[in-house]
């Protein structure tokens, strides 16, 4: 956190003053009392200038937590009246996806209506995309986790609001991946070779912490399944690993790429529109 500029002159001014004529009434012995007065002087005015700067700072970041949480609140309120959720959601933000993209994820499948959904770590998004399929009647999401206890838990919750029909949660333990560009730890994806032509992704694992571009061998390891209109929605994407992973799958395979500004930043991808040849 920095001092304004002019904050940081008056005060360097200040200093520089009452070091100098400490410096002087040193030399040539005289009384020290006034210069050691104006070097105080000086600390107690870069005191109070710097706490004004963390008063500024403070406020801006606690009205920009209280702007950041009423619209989460307005896409939590959205959410509910889009979906018709009979049950209360498992919490959200923190590690679990936040209201403003499982708003956005609804809005997708509702503007893009898949049949198939293959997702990358399970949670409320998956009961989302199984309401979404409930309300028209149609589609299924798989949802993939190397985690049990996560695998199991999101099954408990599909259960809960009776959402069996449209989603199925696999246990898809990490292995170790090789792709022409570096290997990685990845889902075992044998769990998806019964299931044809894939509509959507919902990318949101694995963790970010696990490997460099953690979530990169996704579109590489299903490009053969994919549907030509393929959408491909992505969360995290404020961080730089997730951002990369957009452009490099955006120029890897011809996808267009839009960004959203939501609370972890999300970012869609889909095919390129071709021009109709004449």
């Amino acid at each position: 956190m920095k001092l304004a500029s002019h904050e940081q002159k008056l005060a360097f001014v200040f200093l520089a003053f009452a070091i100098a004529a400490s410096l002087g009434g040193w030399f040539w012995q005289q009384s020290a009392v006034i210069p050691v007065l104006i070097g105080m002087l000086g600390i107690l005015i870069a005191i109070q200038l710097k706490q004004i700067n963390l008063v500024h700072y403070l406020r801006a970041e606690v009205e920009k937590e209280a702007l950041l949480n009423y619209r989460e609140l307005e896409a939590l309120i959205s959410l509910y009246k889009t979906v018709p959720v009979r049950k209360p959601l498992p919490a959200m933000r923190g590690w679990a996806a936040s209201p403003d993209f499982c708003c956005l994820l609804a809005s997708t499948i509702n503007e893009h209506h898949p049949r198939v959904i293959v997702e990358t770590g399970s949670g409320v998004s998956t009961l989302i995309s199984a309401y979404c399929f409930q309300q028209f009647k149609g589609g299924h999401i798989y949802s993939l986790d190397h985690e049990e206890e996560y695998a199991e838990n999101t099954r408990h919750q599909i259960a809960l609001h009776q959402l069996e029909e449209f989603a199925t949660v696999f246990h898809s333990p990490l292995q170790k991946t090789d792709l022409e560009n570096g290997n990685w730890q990845y889902y075992d994806l044998s769990c998806l070779s019964a299931i044809g032509s894939i509509d959507m992704l919902v990318v949101d694992g694995p963790p970010n912490s696990l490997q460099p571009l953690s979530r990169y061998p996704l579109l590489p390891l299903l490009a053969g399944k994919l549907s030509p209109n393929v959408v491909i929605l992505m969360d995290d994407t404020i961080r730089p690993d997730e951002k990369r992973i957009a452009t490099l799958w955006a120029k890897a395979f011809d996808l267009s790429l839009q960004e959203f500004p939501l609370e972890k930043g999300a970012i869609l991808l889909r095919r390129q529109a071709r021009s109709a040849v004449s």
